[in-house]
């Protein structure tokens, strides 16, 4: 199981030319983003816009605010991981309305329910979920039925599909006789395992974190060590590195990346966190620095970055400074901004309600739903056609 954000603890690999995550001078494929010289002048509003989006329903019999997965069905169905507490649930939501359909599974120690639930993928026509309490992954149908379960031997903090129908987990700082020390593990359709790959210290072992390091696919499959500084993308059973972020002298080193920590340690380095989406010639991250969340965005064709946080003021800056990242499609990515954000925002009138109503009817009227009901709204962000990022 993963412990909260605030217990925090390094880890990556020692290996091969992945020690220290990656040498940006042994790859030349590995675009190199210098994140203490990022594009200034630009406002959001030039690079991306609204598409729509969703205010979930207040329900009683849920808590929004836990939410840790998102997955976008074509039929506009959304089907959302929540995890509160030591409460863990799934449920299918209108994407439209926001209004909850059906519950799917349960959470109990019975042979069809689960326990532990760290991710969720859709699996030809099911939702497989991975299961650390059991140490397994299990079916259920989208009427909420269950329909099988095989035993994976592992934790696993995170779950994908590889384009050859295998499933690769990431299975952090806990180890097992199945994982070995290793953080990527590959199983066939069979649950049969096929690679394990990645391996780490034994010495950091006996923790996971939620974070820094995530495993995603979004117009490819991608792959963060925990407090790293490099995105690979997992082609076969090999790791290729895409993206090295070098942030200079807040670089972790690397005889701080082999201990482990107590997680107060690493406030003062910089890294990657668990937010990704690859959009066309662009991606959008989630990193940490001076003590900070922060989300950035870089154009592979300029080969420049801007953060957020470092863009003019515009009607948009504000709803794009802080959030969780979901991909949803080819060309667009899911934004979650938590109530206590919109709250914040509101509250200090930071927002431009008008601006955002011109734009978008509709958002600012749902921003101050979201903040009275107490549940997060899902803003749905696509890249600009004649976007760029490029000095002015």
């Amino acid at each position: 199981m993963k412990l909260p954000a605030f217990q925090m603890l390094i880890a990556a690999t020692f290996l091969s030319v992945f020690c220290s995550c990656v040498n940006k001078f042994l790859d030349s494929e590995a675009k190199v983003i210098d994140m203490n010289r990022g594009v200034t002048g630009l406002k959001v509003s030039d690079l991306v816009s609204v598409q729509g989006f969703t205010v979930l329903e207040q329900n009683n019999e849920i808590d929004w605010r836990g939410i840790t997965k998102m997955l976008f069905k074509e039929d506009g169905t959304v089907v959302i991981l929540n995890y509160v507490g030591d409460k863990q649930d799934v449920w299918l939501v209108d994407q439209n309305t926001g209004k909850a359909l059906l519950k799917v599974g349960a959470q109990n120690n019975e042979e069809e329910g689960y326990e532990g639930l760290n991710d969720i993928i859709l699996d030809q026509g099911d939702i497989r979920f991975c299961v650390a309490g059991k140490m397994a992954f299990k079916n259920y149908d989208f009427g909420g039925n269950f329909r099988s379960s095989i035993k994976s031997g592992i934790f696993g903090e995170e779950m994908e599909k590889t384009p050859s129908g295998e499933y690769v987990v990431y299975n952090e700082f806990n180890s097992t006789k199945i994982s070995g020390l290793n953080h990527l593990i590959f199983y066939d359709k069979k649950g049969n395992i096929s690679k394990r790959i990645y391996p780490y210290l034994s010495s950091q072992d006996g923790n996971g974190y939620d974070f820094a390091g995530s495993l995603t696919t979004s117009n490819g499959l991608w792959f963060n060590p925990p407090f790293c500084d490099t995105v690979f993308e997992i082609i076969g059973y090999k790791l290729q590195p895409r993206y090295y972020f070098d942030f200079g002298q807040n670089n972790m080193p690397e005889q701080i990346r082999q201990k482990k920590l107590t997680g107060w340690d690493t406030q003062k380095f910089s890294f990657l966190s668990r937010g990704f989406a690859k959009i066309g010639k662009f991606i959008v991250f989630e990193y940490y620095e001076n003590q900070k969340i922060k989300l950035g965005m870089f154009d592979e064709m300029t080969e420049q970055f801007i953060s957020f946080n470092d863009a003019e003021p515009d009607f948009m800056l504000e709803l794009m400074r802080l959030g969780d990242i979901f991909p949803k499609a080819q060309q667009s990515f899911a934004l979650q901004i938590r109530p206590s954000r919109i709250k914040y925002l509101l509250n200090k009138n930071l927002l431009d309600l008008n601006a955002l109503d011109l734009n978008n009817p509709g958002l600012g009227a749902s921003l101050k739903n979201a903040a009275q009901n107490n549940v997060p709204l899902i803003v749905y962000i696509s890249i600009k056609p004649n976007a760029q990022i490029a000095k002015i």
